[in-house]
């Protein structure tokens, strides 16, 4: 892996090397860091969580150690499919089984396509309407909001609030 230029600082080496570690599978180097500062089980670098790379590459034990301290077991990033996906499609059984066990253990809602009426309305850019506002449909948004959301949100949503 090459390590990237931002990552060079205090706080980006201490992701870097807990990266690195759960990619190579040196548990020790990874259970210092964790017992160093606990948050780095829940280090990512640009959206890909440590626990990918261990995921990846089939470390179960880096992977166990991640989600004893506070991985998510399905966040994959902007990774297409869910750790569990990418597991179970390089063959990694075991790791799915874990991460499976994990999610339901912590009542984690399962990852799952949404196919409801309101997403084929996006698809084709009709009009929603709801008690509280009216909006053009983007390929993705959020359909029903209350005025205080719609002000917080700004520029991602075009929409007008009755009045």
């Amino acid at each position: 892996m090459i390590k990237p230029e931002e990552l060079e600082s205090g706080a980006g080496q201490l992701t870097w090397d807990t990266i690195v570690a759960a990619a190579e599978d040196d548990v020790m180097a990874l259970r210092r860091l964790i017992e160093r500062n606990s948050r780095l089980a829940l280090s990512e670098y640009w959206y890909t969580p440590a626990i990918h790379f261990a995921v990846r590459e089939g470390h179960i034990e880096s992977v166990q150690l991640l989600l004893d301290g506070g991985a998510h077991p399905e966040w994959n990033g902007l990774h297409n499919g869910s750790l569990i996906q990418m597991a179970n499609e390089r063959g990694y059984t075991e790791i799915a089984r874990l991460l499976e066990q994990t999610r339901d253990r912590r009542g984690t809602i399962r990852a799952q396509t949404a196919d409801y009426p309101i997403h084929a309305a996006a698809a084709r850019g009709a009009r929603a309407k709801s008690a509280g506002c009216s909006m053009q449909i983007p390929a993705c948004s959020i359909l029903v909001m209350p005025r205080e959301l719609h002000r917080s949100i700004g520029p991602f949503a075009e929409a007008r609030t009755r009045r």
